[in-house]
């Protein structure tokens, strides 16, 4: 048994999740819980490297998991994978976020029109074929900037006009 690094309960109280200085993720659901307080499924999203952090998206429905590797995965609350992702950004209120992955995408969020499907609102890919490296908000939250592509970078408006 590993040390607990961090542990995260959706907004419902019905699942949580926890990471562990032995590179593991476990998820937990109370409701199909016994005595043998075994989890539903396991996996070590960042190999050989340990778990650092896990947030629950608000309305339960996604998990974001920073590890060891210095990169973050999303994925359901199933335990399925939704994107390797190489940054990612919050607006200033709080309601909506971008993730860039090694996919060359930026995806932008949006926590009020979420859905279980876990679908983006819009998404592109700024570079071509390059990743994303940063993303960061204006103080207003008005505009994006992204880094990436052959070191440039590049501003897009909330809604990823450009």
């Amino acid at each position: 048994k590993a040390t607990v690094s961090s542990i995260a309960m959706d907004t419902a109280g019905n699942r949580f999740c926890t990471g562990s200085v032995d590179y593991s993720v476990k998820f937990w659901d109370f409701g199909s819980m016994n005595a043998n307080l075994t989890s539903f499924t396991s996996m070590e999203p960042f190999g050989s490297f340990p778990i650092r952090s896990i947030e629950f998206s608000p309305t339960g429905g996604k998990i974001l998991f920073a590890g060891g590797s210095n990169s973050a995965r999303m994925y359901d609350r199933d335990g399925r994978e939704k994107a390797t992702v190489s940054s990612i950004a919050m607006d200033t209120a709080g309601n909506r976020f971008c993730t860039g992955s090694v996919d060359y995408s930026v995806k932008f969020w949006d926590f009020g029109s979420m859905n279980a499907n876990l679908t983006s609102f819009t998404s592109m890919e700024p570079f071509g074929s390059f990743p994303i490296r940063s993303i960061e908000f204006s103080p207003t939250g008005g505009k994006i900037l992204f880094a990436g592509g052959s070191n440039s970078a590049r501003m897009y408006d909330r809604d990823g006009r450009e």
